[in-house]
């Protein structure tokens, strides 16, 4: 079943939102590999949105990386684990 909004990509990067958006940079990209390709023609087709989130806020971090404290249990809310004795 198709979509009915595009799906949305954050991205706490800017060069790669720009990138994956403006095709005019591809001359100077050669390198990439297939996947910024295959997301660049996602976007273009609408199905896929890029959009910049600031590193701070990307809600996948407590899940990839040592955080301190504060920011792990700031990020908690935002994965929906919430634990009284935490706050």
């Amino acid at each position: 079943m198709p979509l009915s909004v595009a799906l949305t990509v954050l991205c706490d990067n800017l060069g790669v939102t720009y990138i994956a958006e403006n095709p005019v940079h591809h001359t100077k990209m050669k390198h990439l590999e297939v996947d910024l390709h295959f997301v660049r023609n996602q976007v273009r087709n609408g199905l896929v949105r890029v959009s910049h989130i600031h590193s701070t806020d990307q809600v996948v971090d407590p899940l990839t990386k040592p955080l301190s404290k504060l920011a792990f249990q700031r990020m908690l809310p935002n994965l929906g684990v919430v634990s009284s004795h935490l706050t």
